[in-house]
Formats: C-alpha cells, structure tokens, sequence
C-alpha cells in the first residue's frame, strides 16, 4: 500500500499500479493539491511529482491516500475483483458508474457506457482471450473491499458490456 513517504504519480494506470494501491484518480490542481497535502505528503514531494507532469501530455494519475471513508471525488478508479457468472475470478478496476476493466494475463480490455461500439469490440476479444463466450460471463459480480464518501459499499453487478 502507498502511504504518503512513498507517493507517487503515474502517467497510465496498470494490474501492477492497481496491486500496489487500491484507489487512483486523475490530479486536478489546485482542488487535489489541498487533499494530498492532507494526507501527510511533503510539499516538496508533491511539488517534484507535478513538475514531472507539466506538458502536453495525459493528465496524471495519483493514489487516494485516504480509503476510510474515500472522498467525495468524481472518477475514482478502484480495483475490484470480478466473479464471472461462469465462477471464473477476474482481476480488475472500476470507475463508476461508467466504466470498468479486465485484466486477462497482461492484457487490459476496457469497457465504457459511453462507447457502445468500443465495448462490444472488446467483450469479443475478452471472450477470445478467455476461450469462453461472452453469454458466460455476464453478469459479472465485483467487489472492492471499500466503501464509497457516503458508507455505500462499492460492489455491484454489471448485466451486460453495454
């Protein structure tokens, strides 16, 4: 578990990134910087962290230190486990309510409420990549093992790819 010694952020959220630290959200300065600095996290770290992040590039990625009772943030990204309805586990993330991903090996195959068509793609390669169709996944149950601002555990069950 990252702890605010250890604080770092990321560029692209990995299996690996997710194994380390359970919750990730994207930086927005100057909101987030106020937070981070809460959690105990030296001025100067964060300050070295964002410097090594100002260019054209995707906006970073950092990990929410506080976990009890996350905060009240849009686009937390938490790893989940999956239980297919076939009874395979499946390793994962969620941002609700818009999206989640599989991790299958060292594949990643992501799916979007907003991109219909991008989903039904990657449900056929996840169905290739796991040599099981696609009808014996869904629904898929997830857990988190955390709880949302509110007390609401974050679990739930996703019907079909969208």
């Amino acid at each position: 578990m990252i702890d605010a010694d250890s604080f770092e952020m990321i560029e692209t959220l990995t299996r690996e990134a997710l194994e380390a630290h359970p919750v990730w959200t994207h930086y927005e300065e100057p909101r987030d910087r106020e937070a981070i600095l809460s959690w105990g996290v030296p001025v100067k770290a964060l300050d070295d962290e964002i410097a090594r992040y100002e260019y054209c590039g995707p906006q970073p990625l950092y990990p929410v230190l506080q976990l009890e009772p996350l905060p009240r943030k849009e686009h937390l990204i938490v790893a989940a486990v999956f239980e297919a309805a076939c009874g395979m586990a499946l390793p994962g993330y969620v941002l609700e309510p818009h999206a989640f991903g599989l991790f299958v090996g060292d594949r990643e195959f992501c799916f979007n409420r907003n991109l219909v068509g991008l989903s039904a793609r990657t449900a056929g390669e996840l169905e290739s990549a796991l040599a099981e169709e696609i009808e014996r996944l869904f629904p898929l149950h997830y857990a988190t093992g955390l709880r949302r601002h509110d007390g609401g555990a974050i679990e739930g069950e996703i019907e079909r790819f969208w």
